[in-house]
């Protein structure tokens, strides 16, 4: 089970064995255990571009401001264009409170490598 410690606006994760062999290039590993770093909320509050260059960064978790409007033109656009950024910066791209397959569908066409879903509880 992979676990996750929040710092501000970025998150520590650790992968499991298995998740691990699938690592992005240079993170640093322990072990049989990977461990990462995911800028959280990106798009809102603290986040800021200029974070994307001085963290040794390994996923951009998208804001689920943006996801929820992503059938609309303008935040499509947006999304579209963070998550080919995030590409290019060898940057996993997460999109957070995937609420409906549709959603998932337009993320995934738009370039999106991981959907997290909204936990309905």
């Amino acid at each position: 089970m992979s676990g996750r410690l929040g710092f501000g606006r970025a998150l520590l994760y650790r992968r499991t064995p298995a998740e691990a062999g699938a690592a992005p290039p240079g993170n640093e590993r322990s072990g049989t255990w990977a461990y990462g770093i995911a800028m959280d909320d990106f798009g809102t509050g603290y986040t800021s571009l200029a974070l994307l260059s001085q963290l040794p960064l390994d996923e951009r978790k998208l804001d689920r401001a943006f996801v929820m409007r992503v059938h609309q033109r303008h935040d499509r656009v947006i999304v579209g264009a963070v998550t080919r950024m995030a590409g290019q910066l060898g940057l996993v791209s997460v999109a957070e409170g995937v609420e409906d397959e549709q959603t998932a569908q337009t993320l995934a066409k738009i370039g999106n490598d991981v959907t997290q879903v909204q936990n309905q509880t």
